[in-house]
């Protein structure tokens, strides 16, 4: 039980920039983390006609890129800060970068498949920037609500996503 909690989600709720923000991170985390979980390896063999070991080495570079892309999360925020881009407008390019690689994936570029899923394991972390941006905008105390919020729903998303697609 969160004292006052139902009023700190109204608070979260009918916020503007949340509205912006929390679908293009839910998008664009959520199905990165289903599709890395579940449709790679099929995508790879039955779209893109590559063997089990191309297929390994696809899975593993996207590992790899999502471990980097972990890393990377801080270093990326305080060089857009010192260049004079927000955490929104730095999360605003990952996120179109991010579509621009899904839609590669969809027109079936399968010549630059591991370019491009090498990019969506990259930025599947450095997107949860978003966090840090909509935690700044509230009070400290609405920080654990807040963010909550929007684990719940890029979890969820990412379930209902997954289970269309079963």
């Amino acid at each position: 039980y969160v004292p006052g909690g139902d009023a700190l989600h109204v608070t979260i709720f009918t916020n503007r920039v949340f509205w912006k923000v929390a679908p293009l991170t839910v998008a664009t985390v959520g199905s990165a983390l289903a599709l890395q979980g579940l449709w790679v390896g099929p995508w790879l063999m039955q779209v893109a006609h590559r063997d089990s070991h191309a297929v390994g080495v696809h899975l593993s570079v996207m590992a790899v890129a999502l471990l980097v892309g972990s890393a990377a999360c801080g270093p990326i925020a305080a060089l857009a800060e010192r260049f004079g881009f927000s955490l929104l407008q730095s999360a605003g390019v990952l996120g179109l970068v991010h579509i621009l690689a899904m839609t590669g994936l969809v027109l079936q570029f399968t010549d630059l498949s591991l370019l491009l899923w090498a990019t969506v394991g990259f930025i599947s972390n450095p997107m949860t920037l978003t966090y840090l941006a909509l935690t700044r905008r509230f009070p400290a105390s609405m920080a654990a609500p807040r963010t909550a919020v929007s684990d719940v729903s890029r979890v969820t998303i990412s379930r209902c996503r997954t289970s269309a697609l079963i």
